[in-house]
């Protein structure tokens, strides 16, 4: 685990090398900005596959469309709320350096009272519960996505076949009103 820990901060400090910040600031962008921006766009777009399946599902339409307005906002108010009160703006480097400093001792606090080290807290919240949450939402989403497909699919099927079923019956009632004709 303390590896996987180093590996990462070797990874967030070769990313604010390129990006011509320091340790903390990119600490402060990638853990409080952007990993909650990534897992609320996830939810969004878990939200949009289940309402877009629900559209055509008459009784069901308002209740998802309610509750998944209200995952997506809720989820939305949690993450940006814990941006502004946590984060700082990263291009302020006594800023980042104090957000840091209250960051790092709440997780430390945190793993204490776990019994965990602050690595295994930090792998837990930034590396696994991301990938969660993340895998949760897009696997979500790709199976509302295909459920989407398949029922435009069959609806596509169904309708033109069910045209044809009325026509032919339309046919086959004119042939047979016109064998007794043929046959007098």
């Amino acid at each position: 685990m303390e590896s996987l820990f180093k590996v990462l901060c070797g990874a967030l400090a070769y990313i604010g090398e390129l990006m011509g910040l320091n340790y903390e600031q990119v600490s402060i962008f990638v853990c409080l900005d952007l990993w909650p921006a990534i897992c609320t766009l996830t939810a969004i777009l878990l939200t949009v596959m289940a309402y877009r399946l629900a559209v055509k599902e008459r009784g069901w339409r308002e209740v998802v469309g309610i509750v998944c307005a209200i995952f997506t906002t809720l989820y939305s108010v949690i993450c940006i709320w814990y941006a502004n009160n946590v984060s700082e703006p990263f291009g302020d480097v006594e800023a980042a350096k104090s957000t840091f400093q209250i960051t790092y001792t709440n997780l430390l606090d945190m793993a204490n009272g776990l019994g965990m080290t602050y690595e295994e807290l930090n792998i837990l919240i930034y590396v696994k519960a991301f990938l969660l949450i993340n895998a949760f939402n897009l696997i979500g989403a790709f199976i509302l996505y295909k459920l989407v497909r398949r029922k435009k699919r069959n609806d596509h099927i169904i309708k033109p076949h069910t045209e044809e079923l009325k026509e032919q019956a339309l046919t086959a009632q004119e042939l047979s009103a016109a064998i007794p004709l043929q046959a007098e």
